[in-house]
């Protein structure tokens, strides 16, 4: 059986038994290089539960998948960590 899951215009096809990931997409002010998608990469993948991070430098947006609902404010502090400011959703 296939369970389809939607959150943030993101869409997941899970097989049956296996457990529901969070994709959350949030805007990232100031990147702008290779450097900026590893230093957001590193911080933001340190988050306990998230299994991967997407930098999209052209929208100025991080995706990140996680076991569960991802802690924003965890977010938040790993993007200032990394020297970036959250933006608008």
């Amino acid at each position: 059986m296939l369970f389809v899951v939607g959150q943030n215009a993101s869409t997941q096809i899970l097989q049956e038994g296996e457990p529901p990931m969070s994709v959350t997409t949030q805007k990232v002010i100031g990147m702008s290089c290779d450097h900026c998608i590893n230093a957001v990469t590193q911080e933001v993948t340190a988050i306990d539960g998230v299994t991967a991070v997407d930098v999209n430098l052209d929208a100025g947006e991080v995706t990140v998948t996680s076991d569960a609902d991802l802690d924003l404010a965890a977010f938040a502090a790993a993007i200032d960590e990394a020297g970036f400011e959250v933006g608008g959703t």
